[in-house]
C-alpha cells in the first residue's frame, strides 16, 4: 500500500516523501508558510534513520523532500545531511526545492554526490519589477549561475514561474520567458506558467 501511494514514474522507482525541516524564513507576498517563518530542522541522525528504515522495509530508493525550504535553507544542515548519506553509503536518489540564493557550487557538488537528481528553484519571475513586488529579494543572476551549474554537473533543475501580480504586463512576461529559456535550456517548458492566487493570510490577499 505504501508503494502504491507513492509511486513516481520519473526515475522509475517507488517514492517516499520526507520532511527534514519546517518553516520558511522568507516573506513573499503570495505565501503564508504552513509551519511559520522560523525554520526548525530535524536532527540529521533522525532523518538518516528514517531513510534507512524506508530502504530496509519498503525497498525505497527515491525520496522527495517536501520541506517548505530544504533543510530550512541552512547550508550547514544541507552539508551535514549529504555527508551522512555519503558516509552511510545510502543508495538513494532525491528531489528538493529551495531558493537559489541559498546554495552555491560547493553545496550543489555535495548534493549531487549524495544522490540529488532534481532541484526546483522558486524564483517565480525573471523580471526585477515583479520580484520586487513579490518581496522575493532574489538575485536572478545568482539563480542563473546555479541553474547552469546544475546542468553542468547533472542535476535536473527547474524554475517555478508564477504570473499575475498587479504589475504584470506583456513586457514582464516576455522578460521572464527569455530569462527562463536562457537559464535552463534542458528542462524548462515555456507552457508551464502558474497563475498567482491571493490566499487568505497573505500580504497579496490583504
Amino acid at each position: 500500500q505504501y508503494k502504491k501511494a507513492f509511486f513516481q514514474d520519473g526515475p522509475g522507482r517507488y517514492c517516499a516523501h520526507l520532511i527534514g525541516s519546517r518553516g520558511c524564513p522568507f516573506h513573499c507576498t503570495f505565501c503564508e508558510p504552513t509551519f511559520g517563518r522560523r525554520p526548525r530542522v530535524r536532527p540529521i541522525g533522525n532523518i538518516l534513520k528514517e531513510i534507512d528504515f524506508l530502504i530496509q522495509e519498503y525497498s525505497i530508493k527515491y525520496f522527495r523532500f517536501y520541506d517548505e525550504m530544504f533543510m530550512g535553507g541552512q547550508k550547514n544542515k544541507i552539508y551535514e545531511l549529504c555527508r551522512g548519506i555519503i558516509d552511510n553509503k545510502l543508495p538513494i536518489f532525491w528531489w528538493c526545492w529551495t531558493n537559489g540564493d541559498l546554495v552555491d557550487r560547493e553545496i550543489l557538488r555535495i548534493m549531487k554526490e549524495a544522490g540529488c537528481i532534481n532541484i526546483s528553484f522558486g524564483l517565480e519571475s525573471g523580471s526585477k519589477i515583479i520580484l520586487k513586488e513579490m518581496d522575493k529579494n532574489c538575485n536572478p543572476g545568482h539563480h542563473y549561475e546555479m541553474v547552469k551549474y546544475c546542468n553542468k554537473i547533472g542535476i535536473r533543475a527547474s524554475l517555478a514561474w508564477l504570473a499575475g501580480t498587479f504589475s504584470e504586463t506583456d513586457a514582464t512576461l516576455e522578460e521572464s520567458k527569455r530569462y527562463f529559456l536562457a537559464a535552463n535550456i534542458y528542462q524548462y517548458r515555456p507552457t508551464i506558467l502558474h497563475k498567482i492566487i491571493p490566499l487568505p493570510g497573505t500580504k497579496l490577499f490583504d
